[in-house]
């Protein structure tokens, strides 16, 4: 079943922007939304550089389109 801990859980495994452990459990992950499996997720990142922004927005993008249930991803970085 699709809901925010599928999400959380899909995304533990994407290294922070610091390089040091993930976005779950740096708390980055701010908020989850589902609706008929559009899924969207923002992410706050400690960072400027626009290439680990990419970097982290694709590998989300990645891994919850791949998740059972998802139909659409929007990630927003702040």
């Amino acid at each position: 079943m699709l809901n925010k801990e599928t999400i959380i859980e899909a995304l533990r495994g994407i290294k922070d922007v610091e390089g040091e452990g993930d976005l779950v459990t740096n708390n980055r992950i701010q908020n989850v939304e589902i609706n008929d499996g559009r899924v969207k997720v923002t992410v706050f990142l400690a960072t400027r550089d626009k290439n680990e922004k990419l970097r982290v927005e694709d590998e989300c993008f990645d891994v919850l389109a791949k998740t059972k249930g998802v139909l659409d991803v929007q990630i927003v970085t702040q």
